[in-house]
């Protein structure tokens, strides 16, 4: 009996040991720079609900804020654009893994923010990228929060992506899959640590960042293959959704101790919106107000000419016509119909002279 034990001792030390390493050591390699966004505990989203949802192959997910601008996190950025295709609205795979029910797009430009960078393997300050397609999506844009208040503490917030379900072993999602989270302040998130492993998110939350949690464990997470998928606060429709953070890192996947980490849009909407008004061929009106307003300049004046033009003929074609006609004549025309009669036969009778001109309205009532 004391031989088996002696045995029996080391045999489940190494298991115990082969366990831990599994659970954490292997699962912090793969969720390293490799990407966070592995949708745990969520659910298939429904279809048509998230059209702005955009896959960036392997390099993780991204979401369509102007019809050819596409952000995503900054650790995304490919070293080649060749190598990127954007895919904008997917839903599902086949069981080839083809990608059905979206629009793809080769890229023509890439923008990292200025102040990326990379603390260590999964840590990242300032994680945002701007992408610009090589043409216009059809596809619904989703609105970018601009209010450094949004969320608030506890906030209902979604998730989504469609990489990884388990935080185990490789089990890619067929479809989309979205998760309910929940909003923690920078404060909160700043104080989560664990003595047994010495880690802790001290000195590790900025401004560019916001945490999310999934439940007492934080049993609900995002983790690897989609960083860059976003985050949003939902509406009734897509149309009402507004788009506050992006999967970026975090400390494993679904760890109970520590809450995922992700950019905050806000913190950078300024930066959005002029790189967005530089590149993008249609920026959505919130975007560019400046160049909105010079596109209402331009039409309320094409108005006014339009009215001034249409002014100025019935000024000529009345004058022509009291001076041929007889002021009485049109005079006792009482409607506005008799009044056209007139002026058109005065027009028939006209052919060849100019009327568009101001100096042929002051040469015929001179």
């Amino acid at each position: 009996m004391t031989k088996r034990l002696a045995v029996a001792f080391p045999l489940i030390y190494v298991l115990v040991h082969l366990c831990l390493s599994m659970g954490h050591g292997d699962l912090r390699k793969s969720q390293n720079s490799e990407h966070r966004g592995l949708i745990i505990n969520g659910r298939n989203a429904e279809k048509g609900r998230y059209p702005y949802f955009v896959t960036l192959d392997h390099n993780g997910g991204g979401v369509l804020i102007a019809p050819d601008i596409v952000l995503t996190a900054g650790h995304c950025k490919p070293r080649k654009r060749d190598n990127l295709k954007p895919r904008v609205g997917t839903y599902s795979f086949s069981r080839d893994r083809k990608i059905v029910d979206y629009e793809q797009f080769d890229i023509v430009d890439m923008v990292r923010h200025p102040g990326w960078i990379q603390v260590n393997e999964d840590d990242f300050i300032w994680d945002f990228l701007l992408i610009k397609l090589d043409g216009k999506s059809n596809k619904p844009v989703i609105k970018i929060n601009r209010q450094a208040d949004v969320p608030y503490e506890g906030q209902y917030v979604v998730a989504m992506g469609v990489g990884n379900t388990n935080p185990y072993f490789e089990s890619k999602a067929d479809t989309l899959q979205e998760v309910p989270l929940e909003y923690l302040s920078n404060d909160m998130c700043s104080e989560s640590f664990d003595p047994a492993r010495n880690l802790t998110y001290q000195d590790h939350i900025n401004i560019s960042m916001m945490c999310t949690t999934g439940g007492p464990r934080n049993e609900r997470d995002a983790c690897s293959y989609d960083s860059g998928s976003p985050i949003i606060i939902p509406g009734k429709n897509s149309e009402q959704d507004l788009l506050v953070g992006l999967v970026s890192w975090g400390e494993l996947c679904a760890d109970p101790d520590f809450p995922g980490v992700n950019s905050r849009v806000s913190s950078v909407s300024e930066w959005i919106d002029s790189v967005v008004c530089e590149l993008s061929i249609d920026p959505p009106s919130d975007f560019c107000p400046e160049r909105t307003d010079a596109r209402s300049w331009h039409l309320m004046l094409m108005v006014v000419g339009i009215i001034a033009v249409t002014m100025a003929f019935f000024a000529l074609c009345d004058c022509r016509a009291k001076k041929s006609l007889g002021v009485g004549d049109l005079d006792k025309s009482d409607t506005l119909i008799e009044k056209e009669l007139l002026c058109n036969t005065y027009a028939s009778r006209s052919e060849g002279e100019s009327y568009g001109s101001i100096e042929a309205i002051a040469l015929t009532t001179d």
